[in-house]
């Protein structure tokens, strides 16, 4: 399922750095979510489920039910399953994505090109990357493995 459903949240941030305020937001929130991205295991369990489906609703704007069908159907989970999913994934992803960017020393002016690296390619679309498998065990290998806590 998260293969399926964890590039809706990229492709929101991505959507989101299209534009100049986009990017400022995504660089401000990125800042305050950045933590230490040595336990993502550690950061799901401790997951702020309020924050992150708020973080969901910001990035797949007001068409959520809709984009969350697509997956949805793909699994055996519901909308509101999937939305939950998504809830406790997405504070992680931007620790992730926020202690990146300050390793990097990106600015606002540099979203588009961070996500885009972190994404193994460009910046104007989702490269397939993303959910490569690399080491063989049919989870995505995304972001330190991120989609291998949740196979499915």
């Amino acid at each position: 399922m998260i293969s399926n459903a964890l590039p809706l949240l990229l492709k929101g941030m991505q959507k989101n750095v299209a534009t100049e305020n986009g990017a400022a937001s995504l660089n401000d929130a990125l800042s305050h979510h950045a933590g230490n991205a040595d336990n993502v295991a550690t950061m799901l369990k401790s997951a702020d489920l309020t924050d992150g489906s708020k973080i969901v609703s910001h990035l797949l704007g007001g068409n959520r039910s809709s984009i969350l069908s697509n997956p949805a159907q793909k699994s055996d989970f519901s909308n509101l399953q999937v939305g939950n999913i998504l809830a406790s994934i997405a504070p992680s992803l931007m620790a992730l994505l926020g202690h990146a960017k300050q390793t990097t020393n990106t600015g606002a002016s540099g979203m588009g090109s961070l996500l885009g690296t972190l994404l193994g390619g460009n910046s104007g679309g989702l490269p397939g990357s993303v959910l490569s498998d690399k080491d063989g065990d049919s989870a995505p290998d995304i972001l330190g493995g991120l989609g291998k806590i949740f196979r499915k």
